[in-house]
């Protein structure tokens, strides 16, 4: 966790909006779901990001939460668009490659980490 005091004062939002938390799978992010609405959470965005997808929810202080689990894709962000968690893995996995191949930075993740990988290494020799 990294916590940062001040912000310039020509930035007139918070840029830093978010805790996020990491699962598994969509199963656990469908559990994670089901769990905030038996606490009785029931404003809760699902969201395609297409190199992951996210539930975001206020806590009781009202900060913004999110969760989220990888697809096995990369595009550039920001990206957002709405899924249906009640979908099967099938569906939300081939709905939202099909939307990523649409971007011109379109990767599998390995590829790209791949790529990250060789440029870091490069930079550091």
């Amino acid at each position: 966790i990294v916590l940062a005091e001040g912000r310039p004062d020509e930035i007139p939002f918070n840029v830093v909006n978010q805790m996020s938390f990491r699962t598994g799978s969509l199963g656990d992010l469908r559990d994670m779901k089901t769990g905030l609405a038996q606490e009785g959470i029931t404003e809760i965005r699902e969201t395609s990001h297409g190199i992951a997808w996210s539930i975001y929810f206020l806590d009781p202080e009202e900060n913004r939460i999110e969760i989220f689990v990888d697809s096995p894709w990369y595009i550039n962000q920001p990206e957002g668009e709405p899924i249906d968690l009640s979908k099967s893995d099938a569906e939300i996995m081939a709905a939202t490659e099909k939307h990523v191949r649409t971007k011109p930075e379109f990767e599998p993740l390995a590829d790209w980490q791949s790529t990250m990988t060789k440029r870091i290494d490069g930079a550091a020799s």
